[in-house]
């Protein structure tokens, strides 16, 4: 839990107050707004612009009230802010959107629409996995069903299973140095591998090809073998090859890497819409980065024949976008408990 005391460490060992490094990073990006208008033109005060700042649903109140005053050390001022609960953002810029530019199960509506008593969940696939359930209300408002829960991390699911490819491949202490040793290079393995999950579809076949780092070819050769050698000595054979300094996958490979995680969040879905108040959930929302993925969409879609499964097609931007319709209308948000604009 996030308070005044908690402390963050780093990968040195340096320790930090977690309030100065989410202040820092908040004001980065203030920073970064105001610099960027000023280049394009457009002179607009801090002061003339309300913030609002998004935060999980899961949060406490403490942790809220921790979120402002590192908003408020970043140079924003308590009545400038707004905070949202991430999943009410989300909603509601999905809600606002033609159905154009929706994907997933048809939408027959011009916009994602329900009528009063209707329910349904929002999956928020981000750096974490947070669901929440909602119904909509004859008044138009929509009241939380059941408290926001957090759901398998899917996408780190993913990167632990690719990885530990790797670590057949390499060794673990290889493997381990690669990252302790050449962290940028490990930033750009992790980016591109990030780019690949992107673009895997269910019906793919074509081999996925990720640029393995000079540094990491480096430390195996340390050990007395080639890249290929290595490979050749694993079980993937047959599965991955090495292409110059790229390694090439075949898409079963790479698609079995998700089955293990997909399989624990649909458990985890199913186990609560078998409580007797969220059985007739009728619709199922994703957003976040990992909804992007046409593997997971799809997943759930089979998963859950008998619901309506959709995600925006910037799916890793609808909180922020929602945010943002929050702010002009504050009004607009889900009836939740806690209140939902803070």
């Amino acid at each position: 839990m996030l308070s005044k005391a908690t402390l963050i460490r780093d990968d040195k060992g340096k320790v930090v107050p977690a309030l100065d490094l989410f202040a820092h990073v908040i004001r980065y990006l203030k920073n970064h707004l105001l610099e960027d208008l000023c280049i394009k033109g457009i002179t607009v005060n801090n002061k003339d612009i309300h913030w609002v700042l998004p935060v999980s649903v899961v949060w406490t109140d403490s942790e809220r009230q921790f979120m402002r005053e590192a908003a408020n050390k970043a140079g924003i001022l308590t009545e400038q802010l707004t905070l949202c609960p991430d999943s009410e953002a989300a909603a509601l810029y999905c809600q606002r959107i033609p159905s154009t530019q929706l994907i997933g199960s048809p939408v027959t509506r011009p916009f994602l629409s329900f009528s009063a008593g209707a329910k349904f969940m929002i999956i928020d696939l981000g750096g974490i996995t947070i669901i929440s359930i909602y119904q909509k209300q004859s008044d138009g408002t929509y009241k939380e069903l059941h408290k926001p829960t957090l759901g398998p991390c899917v996408g780190t699911k993913v990167d632990e299973a690719f990885y530990q490819i790797m670590i057949n491949i390499v060794g673990r202490s290889c493997f381990q140095k690669f990252k302790d040793d050449s962290k940028e290079d490990y930033l750009y393995f992790h980016r591109d591998l990030e780019t690949r999950k992107r673009l895997i579809k269910p019906e793919s076949n074509f081999k996925i090809t990720i640029k393995l780092p000079s540094s990491l070819v480096t430390l195996v050769k340390e050990t007395g073998k080639t890249m290929s050698q290595a490979i050749e000595q694993t079980e993937y054979a047959n599965k991955i090859t090495l292409n110059s300094d790229k390694l090439r996958m075949e898409a079963d490979l790479f698609k079995e890497l998700f089955r293990e995680p997909v399989n624990m969040l649909v458990e985890h879905l199913q186990q609560l819409m078998a409580k007797d108040n969220l059985s007739d959930v009728s619709t199922i929302l994703m957003v976040g980065g990992f909804s992007e993925l046409p593997i997971m969409l799809d997943a759930i879609m089979k998963a859950f024949p008998d619901k309506r499964v959709i995600a925006p097609k910037e799916a890793g931007l609808a909180v922020f976008k929602g945010a943002v319709l929050l702010g002009h209308e504050p009004c607009a948000v889900l009836e939740s408990n806690p209140p939902g604009l803070l």
